[in-house]
């Protein structure tokens, strides 16, 4: 496969990406096809061959791109941590809110790798690597507030609290709920807090 070098080749390639991502929240992983990438970025379909062997590996690198947006916004809230650490509240608020954003862009995308975890293997191994590298940056937020925890098992908490998380997020993107997301959030930053805190 071809590793660009040039600026126009890295421009050409991140077009593709850039279309194929619009396309995958769209329509769909199965509704997108190779031939409608290179229509809507308009270029040809050699070109986009040229750069990329079959629409799993364009998918698999944008999976791969999808998971970094996550970790930026987790690594831009540990730099951050000293103006939460009078209120763990604040920074559970701001980064579920981050993270429900992201999710809202991508919602058929989400959808689609959620469905394709069971059948690609690739995609299952991105997701669980995603999930090690999330369980990381959780921990280092628990350090950062070891003084004021009263858990024992970190590792299980960890588990526990990503699970909490994962649902709360999922409720408030994929149900017609009645109820105000705030309202939601904040029961929900009350049930951590007093998971986790003196």
């Amino acid at each position: 496969m071809h590793e660009p070098k040039q600026k126009r080749s890295m421009e050409t390639r991140r077009k593709i990406l850039d279309t194929a991502f619009e396309l995958f929240c769209k329509n769909g992983y199965f509704k997108t096809s190779t031939n409608e990438i290179a229509k809507t970025a308009n270029i040809s379909i050699g070109n986009l061959y040229f750069y990329f062997k079959d629409k799993d590996t364009i998918f698999f690198e944008i999976i791969n791109l999808y998971n970094e947006s996550f970790l930026n916004v987790h690594e831009e809230f540990y730099n951050d941590m000293k103006k939460f650490q009078d209120d763990p509240n604040i920074w559970m608020h701001e980064l579920m809110n981050s993270i429900i954003q992201i999710h809202e862009k991508s919602k058929e995308l989400n959808r689609e790798i959620y469905i394709l975890r069971f059948s690609k293997p690739e995609v299952e191994n991105l997701m669980q690597k995603q999930h090690e590298q999330i369980k990381k940056i959780v921990f280092d937020y628990i350090q950062y507030f070891k003084d004021k925890i009263k858990i024992q098992d970190t590792e299980a908490a960890i588990t526990v609290i990503l699970a909490f998380f994962n649902s709360v997020v999922d409720e408030i993107i994929w149900s017609k709920n009645k109820i105000e997301r705030e309202r939601i959030l904040r029961e929900a930053e009350n049930a951590v807090e007093k998971y986790l805190f003196y």
